[in-house]
C-alpha cells in the first residue's frame, strides 16, 4: 500500500516546511500518520541516520515529542562517529545481522 501523501498536504509534491529539518517534510508525513493511527508507544527505529540531526526523519519526534529511538547509519556515505547520547549506532544493516542489531536494542531498553 503506498501512502497518498496529498492527504497530508494538497501540494506535497512542491515544497513543504520540515517540522525540524528532515529532508524532503516526511516528517510531516509522519506525524499526520501517528495523529491519525496512532502508535502505542514512542519509540523510533530510523535507517540511514546520517549524524542524528541534518535531513533526519525523526529529529522532532526526539526533540519535540519526547521520543526515544535508535538511530542507523553506516557510514559509508557520511563519516559520522556513535553518538550515545542520541543512540546513534554505526553499523552496516544487512538481512544476515538486522534481527541481531533490533534484539540488542530491545535488551537495551528493557
Amino acid at each position: 500500500m503506498r501512502l497518498d501523501y496529498s492527504m497530508v498536504h494538497p501540494n506535497w509534491d512542491e515544497n513543504i516546511t520540515s517540522l525540524s529539518g528532515s529532508q524532503k517534510g516526511e516528517d510531516v508525513s509522519l506525524k499526520w500518520t501517528m495523529c491519525n493511527i496512532g502508535t502505542t508507544n514512542k519509540y523510533y527505529v530510523e535507517f540511514g541516520a546520517i549524524d542524528g540531526f541534518k535531513d533526519c526523519n525523526t529529529l522532532y519526534f526526539r526533540e519535540k515529542e519526547e521520543w526515544e529511538g535508535l538511530l542507523l547509519e553506516s557510514g559509508k556515505w557520511f563519516p559520522v562517529a556513535q553518538n550515545d547520547e542520541i543512540n546513534l549506532q554505526i553499523e552496516t544493516v544487512t538481512k544476515k545481522n538486522i534481527c541481531g542489531i533490533l534484539n540488542v536494542e530491545k535488551e537495551l531498553t528493557h
